[in-house]
């Protein structure tokens, strides 16, 4: 009676680690593509903003924020 129940839990036990191992693999499996799908959208989003220029307006701001602190300095120091 003992080798049977033995011989169930075994098969129990590898039952259960061969599903623990398939729904690990398949959570780290789907992990990587929702990374990986993640970047390529990101990616592509960011070649549409460049390709219509959306990226210049930074470029406005940044200027206009040098010469405010250009203006700032000198003005702080009269």
């Amino acid at each position: 009676m003992k080798k049977l129940e033995d011989k169930i839990i075994k098969k129990i036990y590898r039952m259960e680690a061969g599903k623990t191992i398939g729904q690990i693999i398949s959570e780290v499996s789907l992990t990587i593509l929702l990374i990986l799908s993640s970047l390529f959208i990101f990616s592509v989003i960011v070649e549409i903003l460049n390709e219509q220029a959306s990226f210049d307006l930074f470029d406005f701001l940044r200027d206009d924020f040098e010469i405010i602190k250009e203006n700032f300095l000198n003005n702080s120091l009269l």
